[in-house]
């Protein structure tokens, strides 16, 4: 059946089948993201990170000068941080979207359900 073809009832039976799965799946991006955010604001992570980047920076800057790849591998490390964290606040932004498009889904539903026509 083409879309063209479809009733209303069956788009409003398909459209709350999609927002069922959907739905799903963002709900589980929004857990993920709680659990981001605690870890983000984990005082011990907190300072692991701090202590570690003071390590490599100090490592970067006081290393031989005939020793680049002390150098190189401080890099390295600091760069796995800051991966690390830019990997956390993106589940914690698109736990952030997930909500926004989940509460638009919840909208949605509750206009098919105030329908008069149903």
């Amino acid at each position: 059946m083409s879309p063209a073809e479809e009733t209303e009832e069956d788009q409003k039976r398909r459209f709350k089948a999609e927002a069922e799965s959907e739905k799903s799946k963002l709900d589980f991006d929004m857990r993920k993201a709680a659990e981001a955010k605690a870890l983000m604001e984990n005082p011990l992570l907190v300072e692991a990170f701090t202590n570690l980047r003071q390590v490599y920076t100090g490592h970067l800057l006081h290393s031989p000068i005939d020793k680049p790849e002390y150098r190189e591998i401080a890099r390295y490390r600091l760069d796995a941080i800051d991966n690390f964290e830019n990997e956390l606040r993106h589940m914690l932004d698109t736990g952030t979207m997930a909500k926004s498009r989940l509460d638009d889904i919840v909208t949605q539903e509750r206009s098919l359900a105030e329908d008069p026509d149903e």
